[in-house]
């Protein structure tokens, strides 16, 4: 089982290769002003991390954040990643760092555009917290900064509950580079360059977003009843949504659909 502390090292190994530019202290002191608005909306559920690409360095943590991972912000800045990387499933964990590597490789000799048009969310990531509460949450992340060749320098982790959505069980992560996706699947143990919902797939959810039955959408789309009802059943089975509406719901946070 890989320790956390050796999982963080990884992940600066990977990082600083590709990203070594670190914030200068002017940006690091405006992203803490901002970021102080993030707690004073504390009744709201939002939970978010901001971190450094160089070394993975957690700058700030709100409340909520800290609560879901039961404990206090100091106590979570002060061990830094380290924390939160002991609290998720060690599997998940090394899926991460195996990830971050191919995806490092693609977005490094990519162009300032498309390194600018970069995102990934880890779907139904295993929580454990130090005093042994569990819980299943959807990772969201995005650069805020970048240097002048283009170059991630600050990150941010938006974190969603994925536990009324999704089955456990089934963990995915979805990545956008540019126009490309690729997606992991935990049932496949591989990384592909293609979306985790196929074009027709697409097709159907959106239309059903839309509020349509699967009898208006076999209309549309010139299928059966049947042929579609099977698209629907092999999205929900393939992401873990336990109906139509968590599918809806997962899509949109992982920007599948608007």
């Amino acid at each position: 089982m890989i320790l956390p502390e050796e999982a963080h090292q990884r992940v600066r190994e990977i990082w600083n290769r590709y990203y070594p530019s670190q914030p200068t202290q002017e940006q690091l002191k405006e992203l803490l002003l901002q970021s102080a608005i993030l707690d004073q909306a504390e009744r709201s559920n939002l939970r978010a991390v901001f971190f450094g690409y160089h070394d993975f360095s957690i700058y700030y943590i709100n409340r909520n954040t800290a609560r879901y991972f039961g404990a206090e912000p100091d106590e979570i800045l002060a061990d830094g990643p380290r924390f939160i990387i002991s609290c998720i499933q060690p599997r998940q964990v090394e899926t991460a760092i195996r990830n971050t590597r191919f995806t490092c490789d693609l977005l490094h000799t990519a162009s300032t555009a498309t390194k600018k048009n970069y995102g990934s969310t880890y779907v139904n990531c295993n929580i454990t917290c130090r005093q042994g509460s569990q819980h299943r949450c959807i990772f969201q992340s995005f650069p805020l900064l970048y240097d002048e060749q283009g170059n991630p320098l600050l990150g941010m982790f938006l974190i969603h509950d994925s536990e009324p959505f999704l089955t456990d069980g089934v963990w995915w992560y979805r990545y956008k580079i540019g126009e490309q996706i690729y997606h992991y699947h935990c049932e496949t143990d591989q990384l592909v360059q293609h979306d985790i919902i196929s074009p027709r797939e697409l097709e159907i959810l959106k239309l059903v977003a839309e509020g349509a039955t699967s009898k208006e959408i076999a209309a549309r789309l010139y299928l059966s009843v049947n042929t579609v009802d099977n698209h629907r059943r092999n999205m929900l089975k393939r992401t873990g949504a336990v109906d139509s509406s968590a599918l809806i719901h997962v899509a949109k946070i992982c920007q599948i659909i608007d």
